[in-house]
């Protein structure tokens, strides 16, 4: 399910048209980035399936960290009210991914997204089997802050967006 190193939410009304603000902050980040919109979270290879669990809930849930390499929470806006992870088909059309529902339980506006990532070293095992998993926890919430609850340094292993970020971006003048 992931594209170049990263699942992506797109919503009509973004601001980018290619993700590179939500890509420079999820790379700030090494794990997720959101600009109004657009909502990029990086996975380990490029190459791999990845699981993806999602949560909305009504109000804030509790923290959990047990278990987890990284925790990062970011403040988001839906710009159409469809938070809705999407991919590209065969032809590079952008689509919608069907196994995965609708976030915005709550149409346009702001919300918080919660991000736990474990398995970033695993899913580089040369089997295609998905080791890296997220879960998604989505609420509505006001808040712009980044908060980082957990960032365990994985040995060996850098996220695939960020190189994408650096070949995005290496060769602006001034960088990023």
């Amino acid at each position: 399910m992931a594209e170049l190193g990263m699942l992506v939410i797109w919503e009509e009304g973004s601001e980018d048209d290619v993700h590179p603000s939500s890509l420079d902050k999820a790379s700030a980040t090494k794990l997720v980035g959101a600009t109004p919109g657009d909502l990029t979270i990086l996975t380990a290879d490029t190459d791999k399936h990845v699981c993806v669990a999602v949560e909305a809930y009504a109000r804030r849930p509790p923290v959990e960290v047990e278990g987890w390499e990284k925790v990062v929470e970011v403040g988001y806006r839906s710009t159409a009210g469809e938070m809705v992870f999407t991919g590209e088909d065969d032809d590079g059309n952008m689509i919608e991914v069907d196994e995965l529902p609708d976030l915005a339980i709550r149409g346009t506006g702001r919300y918080r997204v919660r991000v736990h990532m474990r398995g970033a070293k695993a899913a580089l095992a040369d089997d295609g089997d998905a080791r890296q998993n997220f879960l998604v926890v989505v609420y509505p919430g006001d808040s712009r802050q980044t908060e980082i609850y957990r960032q365990l340094r994985v040995r060996g292993v850098r996220l695939a967006g960020e190189e994408l970020t650096d070949r995005l971006y290496g060769a602006w003048p001034g960088g990023r």
